[in-house]
């Protein structure tokens, strides 16, 4: 992976984690799941 992959999907997860916590709902588990969150980033 390239750094500027990796950088993408932290800012990806950032952005999903404070979607999610606004709402109300348990973000690990959802962007641990089998990698789930690549499918978002980028």
């Amino acid at each position: 992976m390239t750094e500027e992959f990796i950088g993408c999907i932290e800012e990806e997860l950032k952005e999903i984690e404070l979607f999610y916590e606004e709402n109300g709902v348990e973000v690990e588990a959802y962007t641990l799941h089998n990698g789930s969150f690549f499918s978002i980033c980028c």
